[in-house]
């Protein structure tokens, strides 16, 4: 009788120890996680600042280029033109420095 309630409680003892481990990994594990999420925060926060920097500098060029081309004396079509491609080459240069800062590209 009394060995089998030793068994009973080594058996006990080894459950207790095994469930105690499995803890602790668990508790390892989440602080992992805490520490990616962190990182993933501080990360999406830049590249909202980032673009929001971005946009403002869109906006801020396209009126200073739009302030020019009126100066300049080319046919309204062409002025237009003109306008046109220098957007494109603005939202072009945009478009990449996004995707450098999002480590995209190199």
């Amino acid at each position: 009788m009394i060995i089998q309630r030793q068994e009973v409680d080594q058996d006990l003892t080894n459950k207790l120890k095994k469930i105690e481990l499995e803890r602790q990994s668990l508790v390892e594990q989440l602080s992992v996680a805490e520490r990616q999420l962190a990182s993933l925060q501080l990360e999406k926060y830049d590249v909202e600042k980032t673009a929001s920097r971005l946009e403002k500098d869109k906006m801020s060029l396209i009126k200073s280029l739009d302030k020019v081309s009126y100066h300049i004396i080319l046919p309204a079509d062409l002025r237009q033109a003109y306008i046109n491609f220098q957007r494109f080459k603005l939202l072009k240069t945009l478009l990449f420095r996004v995707l450098r800062s999002r480590h995209v590209i190199c």
